[in-house]
């Protein structure tokens, strides 16, 4: 197995690579990333190729330049094989690449009415292919990676295009390879999805702050990403998030470098002056724009507001009752559990209740036809339409 793996660590390699896959029809692919538990930030760590003969690991921390790599994978006649790639698909937009023609085989299998396993359990299963132990949880940022570390990430790629050949076999078999194409359309779809703002992200600190605890609030969590990122470490390990909370809450921070949960570099003098100065602007700010401390940092809501929001409860509840949750019984007893809780969640049912989410055609149109078998009409489903 190791014979078969290379290792690029160097931007003449991985030229020499990209130039070799050039006219490929497919790859296999699948990242390693931190995501703000050992470094600060959204980050690659490493890029896992199969070709369908060798193995090769990409190591974006030497190998700057991966524009030529990123048009590939953005070329839509090259099919990319993948496994649960949702979370790999956001990294690669977040860095400038807007892959196509993903094959995502967890959904494949979530097409044939199989439930979600790791792909270590699922090569067991269609395959029984035993990979090697779980590194996922390692700390791909440092270097070097152990041999261990190299063969998992390779077996994350290896074999997926056996899996891909068994899965869409059957996909095939059952008539529904039109499904993943809409399957794909709506992955394509959701990298236009709005990241969540600030007040999304804090709703749980601003729900219980005064404006001005807010405003102070606003200020320190700027303060600790800005050194966050200097220091590349994530932000709760710089300094812990209640904390931030307590020093704004209690506009006092002298006992800052008493604490535990901050970390040694900015208990440094310059830096504990530095967000000294920046909470004493804001509370300047605060007490020139009149703001007082009865003024919540999250308005209550009116009463107009109330029963919309009473109303919306009540049709979520009423249409998923009523229309979806039948509608969703019918599709378990036609194409199984696993399939029906695919295609219509209860989180689903929400959005598409409230008009965040619309469904590829492939669903709506299973949709339509066990509505039918319900009697129910499509002005009962014009939410969805």
């Amino acid at each position: 197995m190791t014979d078969n793996i290379a290792y690029i660590d160097n931007q003449v390699e991985l030229d020499k690579l990209t130039n070799e896959l050039e006219g490929v029809s497919k790859i296999a692919i699948d990242l390693e990333f931190d995501k703000n538990h050992y470094t600060y930030g959204f980050n690659i760590c490493l890029i896992q190729l199969f070709d369908g003969k060798k193995c090769y690991l990409i190591d974006p921390l030497t190998t700057k330049n991966l524009s030529k790599l990123f048009q590939i994978f953005e070329d839509p006649s090259v099919e990319l094989i993948t496994f649960a790639f949702g979370e790999d698909f956001r990294l690669l937009h977040h860095l400038g690449c807007s892959p196509t023609n993903i094959t995502d085989l967890s959904t494949v299998r979530s097409l044939l009415n199989r439930g979600q396993s790791s792909l270590t359990n699922v090569l067991i299963e269609e395959l029984e292919i035993h990979s090697a132990k779980d590194f996922q949880r390692s700390n791909w940022c440092l270097r070097p990676l152990s041999e261990e570390q190299k063969l998992y990430a390779a077996e994350d790629v290896t074999f997926l295009f056996q899996l891909r050949d068994k899965l869409m076999n059957e996909l095939t078999e059952l008539d529904r390879l039109s499904w993943l194409e809409d399957e794909k359309e709506l992955l394509a779809s959701s990298a236009r999805e709005v990241p969540s703002d600030f007040n999304s992200t804090y709703y749980k600190e601003q729900k219980i702050m005064s404006l001005p605890q807010w405003e102070r609030f606003k200020t320190l969590v700027e303060f600790r990403e800005k050194h966050s990122e200097r220091l590349n470490k994530p932000t709760y390990k710089v300094i812990d998030r209640e904390l931030l909370a307590d020093f704004a809450m209690k506009n006092d921070l002298s006992s800052w470098t008493n604490q535990k949960r901050i970390h040694p570099a900015l208990k440094k003098e310059a830096i504990v002056r530095e967000a000294q100065l920046l909470l004493d602007a804001t509370n300047k700010m605060i007490e020139e724009n009149g703001t007082t401390n009865d003024q919540p940092a999250r308005m209550p809501l009116s009463q107009i507001e109330k029963v919309a929001h009473s109303k919306r409860k009540l049709q979520i509840h009423q249409l998923s009752e009523e229309v979806l949750i039948p509608i969703k019984n019918v599709i378990t007893e036609q194409y199984g559990e696993q399939l029906s809780t695919f295609m219509l969640s209860k989180r689903m049912m929400e959005k598409l209740i409230t008009g965040e989410m619309k469904l590829p055609n492939y669903r709506i149109n299973i949709i339509r036809e066990a509505a039918k078998t319900l009697g129910f009409s499509d002005e009962r489903l014009s939410f969805l339409l």
